[in-house]
């Protein structure tokens, strides 16, 4: 399964995204820190945070995304989105972000898949139960959408093996995509996600059981 794009947030306390992000602060900040990408929302609860769109990526139907993140714990009301979008645009109220999403929420203990069309968001992932690791974790995750056919997988410690994925089919949106992710909190004022190993992979690829491979912070690898 090769990759045909990969960021690993590499460069300077405070530096901005590569170039081949379009990102919205929202009134947070995004940047780099620690070869991490950071999203930082604001303060305000339940607003959305900061926004990442891969522009630079052609526009496709299908995706296929792995990604590592760390949230800031089990009880903190913080949300991560990733997945395909049409126009890199959305909030947590239902936003134009039309495509289909990856969403995690560790304060209730579980993540699910969401379809929104036209600012209406529609679970067809049903919530997953996962027991979020303590703050400071680094977690990965794989979400693939090839024709109708999805899979999901659930978070795991970075560099362990991932169990067979979720499943679902769905075919309401049918526009080409760009892999995009954005955050928010849920009433616990800003709160930090940080993103690394960004990839992208052939969504034509089989679907396989990836297992992450790192190296010295490099790439993520699959067999």
């Amino acid at each position: 399964m090769g990759a045909t794009f990969l960021d690993t947030f590499t460069g300077t306390n405070g530096a901005a995204w590569s170039g081949s992000w379009t990102t919205t602060a929202n009134g947070g900040t995004i940047d780099i820190q620690s070869n991490a990408g950071r999203a930082l929302t604001a303060a305000t609860s339940f607003t959305s945070g900061p926004m990442a769109y891969l522009s630079s990526a052609t526009a496709n139907t299908d995706f296929d995304i792995y990604i590592e993140f760390q949230m800031m714990g089990t009880t903190t009301q913080q949300y991560l989105w990733f997945g395909g979008s049409s126009d890199g645009s959305g909030n947590l109220t239902g936003g134009t972000n039309n495509g289909y999403e990856l969403i995690f929420f560790p304060d209730t203990s579980g993540w699910a898949g969401y379809m929104n069309n036209a600012g209406t968001h529609t679970a067809f992932i049903a919530t997953q139960s996962y027991t979020y690791p303590a703050a400071g974790t680094w977690l990965a995750s794989r979400f693939k959408k090839q024709g109708t056919n999805f899979y999901a997988w659930a978070p795991v410690v970075r560099g362990s093996a991932f169990a067979a994925p979720v499943t679902a089919t769905d075919s309401t949106f049918t526009a080409a995509m760009k892999p995009h992710l954005f955050t928010g909190n849920g009433g616990a004022g800003a709160t930090t996600v940080l993103i690394d190993n960004f990839t992208v992979l052939d969504p034509k690829g089989p679907i396989g059981r990836p297992t992450p491979a790192r190296a010295a912070r490099t790439r993520a690898a699959f067999f």
